[in-house]
C-alpha cells in the first residue's frame, strides 16, 4: 500500500535524522550515501537497495510519476518524513529542491573472497584514479559493456562518494566492486584466477585492436597524471593510437574505447 505523503510526520532541520542525513552528505559515515532527485531514487528501487531514511516536500512533486515514486520509497523506508522546501534544498546534492525528495541509503558491499565471476570475466582495475567523475564514468561504461568486476587499488576516489554515484548514474549500486589497496596483491589475486592482465598505456607496444581480448581479462587503468604504478610492470601493455597532437585520452574515455572493443571482439 502506497504511503500518504501529506500524512508523513513533519520535522525540521534540527531533527536528529535530518542532521544525520546532512552528516552522511558530507561523507562522515562510510557505507551510507545521501541521494536526491527522481532518477537517483529510481536507481535505488531498481537495485533493491534499502532506504534508511526518506525526506519529502510533497508540494514540490509536480508530476504523477514523481508522487508515485515518492510514495513507494516512503513505504519501503525505515523512517519517512515531511520537511520544508528549505530543508529539502539542504539535503539535495544540487542545493536545489526541484524534485522534492532525498534519502539516506546503505551502499551494497562485495567481498573479494565471495565475488562471483563467470567463466570469461571482464575485469577493470582502477589503479589510483583520483577523479570521482572519471571513476563514475568508468563504472557506468562497465555497466554498458557488461563488465563483471571493478577492482580499486591505491584508492583515491571512492565509490561511496556522491559524485561517483552521480557520474555512474547510480551504477555503483549494481556493478560489483572491491578494494585491494596493494596493486601487487591485486595482480596476485587476478593471476590466481587465471585472469590475463593488460595495462592501458599510451606507450604500449600493441595497439588495442591487435590485442586478444577473449578469455578472462583484466584492464588496468592508471592514475590520470602518473599512470599505472610500478607493480604492473611486466604485463602486456596496450595502446590506443593517437593520430593528432594529444599524447593520450582521458582515462574514462580510454576505458570506453577498450571495454567496447573487448565486448565487440567477444561477441563476434
Amino acid at each position: 500500500m502506497a504511503a500518504d505523503l501529506r500524512a508523513l510526520r513533519a520535522v525540521g532541520a534540527a531533527h536528529p535524522d535530518v542532521r544525520h542525513a546532512l552528516q552522511v552528505g558530507r561523507g562522515a559515515e562510510p557505507g551510507l550515501l545521501l541521494i536526491s532527485g527522481l532518477w537517483a531514487h529510481r536507481a535505488v528501487l531498481d537495485a533493491g537497495i534499502a532506504v534508511e531514511s526518506f525526506f519529502c516536500t510533497p508540494e514540490l512533486l509536480y508530476s504523477d510519476e514523481g508522487r508515485g515514486l515518492a510514495e513507494v520509497v516512503a513505504t519501503r523506508s525505515g523512517v519517512a518524513y515531511q520537511v520544508s522546501e528549505k530543508t529539502i534544498g539542504r539535503l539535495s546534492d544540487s542545493h536545489r529542491s526541484v524534485d522534492g525528495i532525498a534519502s539516506v541509503i546503505r551502499m551494497p558491499q562485495w567481498h573479494r573472497d565471495e565475488v562471483a565471476l563467470g567463466a570469461e570475466p571482464l575485469v577493470v582495475v582502477a589503479d589510483g584514479l583520483a577523479s570521482p567523475g572519471n571513476l563514475g564514468t568508468v563504472i557506468r561504461t562497465m555497466d554498458a559493456c557488461g563488465a563483471d568486476l571493478l577492482i580499486m587499488t591505491g584508492t583515491r576516489a571512492r565509490t561511496s562518494a556522491g559524485t561517483v554515484f552521480k557520474g555512474s548514474r547510480g551504477r555503483t549500486l549494481t556493478v560489483p566492486h572491491i578494494t585491494i589497496e596493494s596493486p601487487a596483491e591485486a595482480a596476485a589475486w587476478l593471476r590466481s584466477r587465471s585472469i590475463a592482465i593488460k595495462i592501458a598505456d599510451a606507450d604500449g607496444s600493441v595497439a588495442y585492436t591487435a590485442a586478444d581480448w577473449s578469455g578472462p581479462t583484466a584492464i588496468v587503468l592508471g592514475n590520470e597524471h602518473s599512470g599505472p604504478s610500478q607493480a604492473w610492470r611486466g604485463f602486456d601493455r596496450v595502446r590506443i593510437p593517437m593520430l593528432g597532437h594529444a599524447d593520450s585520452l582521458n582515462v574514462a574515455v580510454s576505458a570506453g574505447v577498450l571495454l567496447f572493443h573487448a565486448r565487440f571482439q567477444r561477441d563476434r
